[in-house]
């Protein structure tokens, strides 16, 4: 009933994280590209941020429409306001301006309970991709791990349109991690999870759904 348009296509995956935020559905007309589904985007940041351990890749993966559910469902039995720990981060970093987290200094603030909630979420989140240098084809089980923590308990239906974009997307990265394990030994370099990750996204971002 409402068409949005925009002025420079690349502001779509931006709008349609915003309106998911906000509860509203919506689809872009065009076919989907890959590299701006959910699960792309969860290996991308989520690599990122457990090898950089960098404030902004948190923030970002907090942000992830998918991950931000997530931290909903894991945070709300602990008191945590859903509304509040979006702003927490912001907050903290206009107060900071933190290159880094530092967990020590998070557990001794008591205003930052918002922030140490997050953290510790992703922390826990991320633990199968927060390992060393190691042969490429050892990554598919921390990225399939990694995917069915935030995708495993999700019912979906192929004949709704975000359903049916999240189950191809989930199959086309399936696949290109199980291509991954076929590399033969000696071809494997030893990498971490962020070249892992971009070996994988590489095949993924010139396809459409």
């Amino acid at each position: 009933e409402i068409v949005i348009g925009l002025p420079d296509e690349k502001l779509a995956p931006q709008i349609e994280r915003v309106l998911v935020q906000e509860g509203i559905n919506s689809r872009y007309v065009e076919a989907k590209r890959l590299k701006e589904t959910g699960p792309y985007r969860l290996l991308q940041v989520a690599a990122d941020y457990a090898v950089r351990g960098r404030f902004r890749d948190l923030a970002a993966l907090a942000r992830h429409p998918d991950v931000y559910a997530w931290l909903l469902g894991n945070l709300r039995e602990g008191g945590h306001p859903p509304s509040a720990l979006l702003a927490a981060l912001d907050n903290f970093a206009a107060d900071r301006l933190p290159a880094r987290i530092d967990a020590e200094r998070l557990e001794k603030d008591a205003d930052l309970a918002e922030v140490r909630a997050v953290y510790s979420a992703i922390d826990y989140l991320l633990k199968p991709l927060v390992q060393p240098a190691q042969p490429l084809a050892a990554w598919v089980r921390p990225f399939r791990e990694l995917l069915l923590r935030i995708y495993g308990s999700r019912e979906l239906d192929r004949n709704k349109p975000d359903d049916r974009y999240l189950v191809e997307a989930l199959e086309w990265t399936s696949a290109a991690l199980a291509t991954l394990a076929e590399v033969p030994p000696d071809l494997q370099p030893a990498v971490d999870a962020r070249e892992a990750a971009r070996v994988v996204l590489d095949a993924l971002s010139g396809k459409s759904i």
